[in-house]
């Protein structure tokens, strides 16, 4: 997302079509494995886990792939953009109720919603990490919803 808009500067650019393209494979794939990982109840607190075992970074960081990848993917690919779109809605709300909602860390992120083991003693860990991609997924998810906002006013 950050780079095409400089793709004429390229000297020897890849095609664009083909970067697009790659970013479409990538998207798919995101949702592929999530369809698998997707195992749980449709209301459990694993919903919108894109990775289906509690763990927040990985579901952050491919939202923010899929968030970016929502910028420039063609419309005529209108099914799969539903589906990123479905996947990101869902996905926020995963990443909402990861969130601590009261005491000394309100706010924060855990590396899990959930213990997938006994010996997961770090499901309730804090990092910066965690919360940085988190955030970043929700700036990213208001950037897309403001700018579908003002392009539906505007069309």
């Amino acid at each position: 997302a950050k780079m095409l808009p400089h793709y004429d500067k390229c000297e020897q650019p890849v095609p664009r079509d083909r970067l697009v393209g790659h970013a479409v494979q990538i998207c798919k794939s995101i949702l592929d494995d999530m369809d698998e990982a997707a195992s749980a109840e449709a209301w459990s607190v694993l919903r919108g886990c894109l990775t289906g075992d509690g763990h927040t970074t990985p579901t952050a960081t491919r939202m923010e792939g899929l968030l970016a990848a929502l910028t420039f993917i063609p419309a005529k690919q209108s099914d799969l953009r539903l589906r990123m779109v479905d996947a990101v809605e869902n996905g926020i709300g995963f990443l909402c109720r990861a969130q601590i909602a009261k005491g000394g860390y309100r706010g924060a992120i855990t590396r899990a919603v959930l213990r997938t083991s006994i010996n997961d003693e770090r499901a309730t860990e804090v990092r910066i990490d965690y919360v940085q991609h988190a955030l970043i997924a929700m700036i990213q998810y208001w950037d897309y919803h403001r700018m579908s906002h003002e392009s539906n006013k505007a069309g």
